[in-house]
């Protein structure tokens, strides 16, 4: 007897393979197991995506989504001041509302096996183009220091979240109000040390520092949407 059919089946088949994903691991995750757990048959599953990595595939690009929409309406609605300190703490904040686009990012072998281990290609070294040209950005429009490198800033930001969003593992794990504390130093020291105080300067612009933001953002969405058309 052929199964019932399932209303929204490629949200199912996503939401069922990032619980098992996440609790599991990729390697260790069938199309079997997430066509079972789903209540959808193998068939049907194949219908919607090739191959479990093409569910992989879909799975970061939505995640990815709903981070560029968190970060979006953080800086639309925000009230604080514009500045690299702000943006910082909304990105990281919204990444970790992401624990697969988080382990993607920052290859964490132990959640994406196999898939994060394959992947060579320079998404990354874009990406970093990208924060370069934004904190150029955000000089022009007088929210943070004109005297920094734009590419020395961008480079010793990515290193730092790296290491704020990979050191729980390495020390066998830590609470959150821990991490918390850390992120509020690091916003603290980047506000203090490259942003520049409300009314230092008559050149301060933050609708046009928020506007750098949402370029970025853009930027991003753009990258997504052509992954997308390439994985079908």
């Amino acid at each position: 007897m052929p199964r019932p059919l399932i209303p929204n089946r490629s949200a199912v088949i996503l939401d069922t393979a990032e619980e098992l994903i996440r609790t599991r691991g990729y390697d260790r995750t069938t199309v079997a197991d997430i066509a079972e757990r789903a209540g959808i048959a193998k068939g049907a599953m194949y219908r919607e995506y090739p191959s479990k990595e093409a569910v992989l595939d879909a799975l970061l690009i939505r995640g990815l989504r709903r981070l560029i929409a968190d970060v979006r309406t953080r800086v639309e609605q925000g009230a604080e001041p514009m500045g690299l300190a702000a943006v910082y703490r909304y990105g990281i904040e919204a990444l970790r509302g992401e624990p697969l686009v988080h382990a993607f990012l920052y290859g964490t072998t132990d959640v994406l096996g196999s898939y994060a281990r394959d992947r060579t290609d320079d998404r990354y070294a874009q990406r970093l183009a990208w924060v370069t040209d934004y904190v150029a950005e955000l000089q022009r429009a007088g929210a943070i220091r004109p005297d920094v490198d734009a590419d020395a800033v961008g480079l010793a930001l990515s290193a730092v979240t790296v290491g704020l969003l990979s050191v729980g593992p390495m020390v066998g794990g830590l609470e959150q109000r821990r991490l918390d504390g850390a992120l509020d130093v690091i916003v603290e020291l980047v506000g203090r040390g490259l942003d520049r105080p409300a009314g230092d300067t008559e050149d301060s612009d933050d609708t046009e520092a928020r506007t750098a933001q949402l370029r970025l953002l853009d930027r991003v969405e753009t990258q997504l949407r052509t992954a997308e058309k390439g994985s079908t």
